[in-house]
């Protein structure tokens, strides 16, 4: 009975939390874009965009190029996902198309693409892979000062990173020269998808970033938007 008042009681905190951060997100004039993106819309102009982890649909990247006619950089190493980004990027003259992952390291590293679901993983712990048929194949792991390079460091207007689980170990490898150079940008946390991450540790991983000197809203439960005043 004491842990079931506890687990409750664990569960309007957070609730709160989250109910918290939606109300300070309309007080702040966040811009919302379905089905889970927000920013700051008078950050937008000037710079490009990346967008880290475009699954089979590249609705960011599009919105971006659409609504402020910047240059975009999308990132994504999953082979059955290839040829529909290529030819986007073909159809698009401001999209440019990095068949990469990005990490906390420069490496080689095994991916395990889900056959039944959009998001595969460099995780063995996330739920897809553990429950999908796979198939697994290395792909070439870039850290962020890599993929700033590889954007010919410019100055980056918003960044949408969605890596799977990937996020926690990333996270600790940013500097704050390299956060520096990102006016904003929104990271998907995948507590609960993967097996050994809880909401503590989001809430954590947060708070490497925050103690670089950035803000933060989470926004939904998942996803963060950070951002310098």
């Amino acid at each position: 009975m004491i842990n079931y008042l506890k687990n409750i009681l664990h569960r309007l905190a957070l609730s709160s939390y989250y109910l918290y951060q939606r109300v300070k997100c309309k007080f702040l004039g966040l811009y919302f874009v379905p089905p889970n993106y927000a920013f700051f819309n008078n950050l937008l102009y000037g710079g490009v965009a990346i967008d880290v982890g475009v699954g089979d649909n590249p609705d960011f990247t599009l919105f971006i190029i659409n609504k402020y006619n910047i240059e975009s950089f999308m990132v994504d190493p999953t082979h059955k996902h290839m040829d529909k980004l290529r030819e986007f990027e073909k159809q698009n003259s401001l999209v440019h198309y990095l068949p990469l992952a990005l990490g906390a390291k420069n490496e080689e590293k095994m991916f395990y693409e889900s056959q039944s679901n959009v998001s595969g993983s460099l995780r063995k712990d996330h739920i897809n892979i553990q429950n999908d048929s796979l198939i697994a194949y290395n792909v070439q792991v870039i850290t962020l000062n890599k993929l700033l390079q590889l954007c010919n460091n410019k100055s980056i207007a918003v960044m949408k990173i969605d890596i799977e689980g990937e996020e926690y170990e990333f996270v600790k490898s940013v500097t704050k020269n390299e956060l520096h150079r990102i006016r904003q940008f929104i990271i998907e946390f995948h507590h609960g998808i993967i097996k050994n991450y809880s909401i503590e540790d989001t809430l954590q991983a947060i708070k490497v970033i925050e103690d670089q000197g950035m803000k933060s809203i989470i926004y939904n439960g998942r996803d963060c938007l950070f951002y310098w005043e």
